[in-house]
């Protein structure tokens, strides 16, 4: 990892949102921004997680010692755990609004169902 990005996680373990910012201004790699989510998460930052998830940090990312919802959840603030929780029922809906969305108005949800067919 390059030395930004050694700052990155360390702007994350220690929550500190300014200095996350001025080094996510300069080009930062998916993989730095993905890692410094898992950290802050651990750790129970929110804001950091907040921060991260808007510079584009990938909430299904994988580490050795598991995602950032499964290492908030061992203890960490509730408050970061839902936050996590909701970001992947956001990337569900939006992932599946695709393939459900057209049927919610379609003849699936419009028509009638007679008795015989309850």
């Amino acid at each position: 990892m390059s030395e930004r990005g050694d700052w990155i996680e360390i702007s994350a373990a220690e929550g500190d949102v300014e200095m996350l910012d001025a080094f996510l201004e300069g080009t930062t790699s998916l993989q730095t921004r993905n890692m410094a989510l898992v950290v802050a998460s651990r750790a129970g930052h929110l804001g950091v997680v907040e921060r991260l998830l808007m510079a584009g940090a990938d909430v299904n990312a994988r580490v050795e010692s598991g995602t950032a919802l499964e290492l908030a959840s061992k203890g960490g603030p509730l408050e970061v755990v839902k936050r996590l929780r909701d970001e992947l029922y956001m990337l569900a809906i939006r992932g599946a609004g695709s393939l459900i969305g057209p049927r919610l108005d379609g003849p699936l949800w419009s028509r009638e169902v007679s008795p015989g067919q309850r």
